[in-house]
C-alpha cells in the first residue's frame, strides 16, 4: 500500500498568468508503527514545491518550477492544506 500520492496542478489564473502547484497526499503518519496490519485512514494533503515532487519521483516537469508560487518562498516546508485559504496559488 503506498504511503504517499502526489499531483501537480497547472492552471491559468483569472489574471492570465500560469500557476503550477504540487501536492503530496500522505498517510505515512497513520501507518508508521504498523507492521503487518493494514489500516484505512484519511490522507492529509500538503502543498509542496514542484521541485520537491521532481526530487521524490525522479520526474522532470521542465520549466513548470518557474510558475510555482512556492518556489519563490524562503521556506521549502510542506504546508498542510485544511481549507482553500491554505492554498498558495
Amino acid at each position: 500500500s503506498p504511503r504517499q500520492f502526489w499531483k501537480v496542478v497547472v492552471m491559468v489564473k483569472s489574471n492570465g498568468k500560469l500557476s503550477a502547484t504540487a501536492y503530496l497526499l500522505s498517510q505515512a503518519g497513520l501507518i508508521q508503527n504498523l507492521e503487518e496490519a493494514f489500516a484505512f485512514g484519511q490522507y492529509k494533503t500538503f502543498q509542496v514545491t514542484v521541485k520537491k515532487i521532481e526530487g521524490l519521483t525522479g520526474l522532470n516537469f521542465g520549466n513548470l518550477k518557474a510558475f510555482d508560487p512556492k518556489n519563490n518562498l524562503e521556506s521549502d516546508a510542506a504546508d498542510e492544506i485544511k481549507s482553500y485559504g491554505d492554498l498558495v496559488l
